[in-house]
């Protein structure tokens, strides 16, 4: 699950209802395990809401920065899209909508950045002893890479429409 909403609680995306095994780390992702290490992360463990949260926002932080994707806080995305292809064995149908997810929160990453200063409910984000930029942009990505989800990949249970019709409604908003 992806808890996106800083401001007003969690806002649940429920990972059965659209294909996302993109998201999870290979066994064989030596940087994973040694940021999992340091931060004492397990990454067999699906349910983030019951991990420490500053430790996962450096695990996060850490992820993105030894793979080069986060470069002086900024999001490189040439390389996100060589780690996305990577992830995904040239699965181009994932690959585009997360690239796509990718840009879309890269560009907005800074404003919601900045809203999230600006909100007194977010400054525990700033109080962690790493940024938050990774999670800021891998929550938003996974949002709307829920939102675009292909048929194909979709589950079409009420609880997955209630789900996708609520991201719908407070897309941007939730920052």
């Amino acid at each position: 699950m992806v808890h996106s909403n800083y401001e007003d609680g969690p806002l649940l995306v429920n990972a059965e209802c659209c294909n996302e095994s993109m998201f999870a780390f290979q066994d064989d992702d030596e940087i994973a395990k040694n940021c999992s290490e340091k931060y004492g992360i397990d990454l067999k463990y699906n349910d983030s809401e019951q991990l420490n949260f500053e430790s996962y926002l450096c695990f996060m932080d850490c992820i993105f920065t030894e793979n080069q994707l986060l470069i002086n806080n900024s999001i490189n995305m040439e390389n996100v899209k060589v780690d996305l292809l990577n992830l995904t064995e040239n699965n181009t149908d994932l690959v585009n909508i997360m690239i796509e997810s990718m840009e879309i929160c890269s560009r907005l990453s800074n404003n919601i950045m900045d809203t999230l200063r600006r909100n007194p409910n977010a400054r525990y984000l700033f109080q962690a002893k790493c940024s938050p930029m990774a999670q800021i942009v891998t929550d938003c990505a996974a949002m709307e890479y829920f939102i675009n989800c292909p048929d194909k990949y979709w589950t079409p249970t009420a609880e997955c429409e209630t789900m996708k019709f609520y991201a719908l409604q407070n897309r941007f908003t939730r920052f």
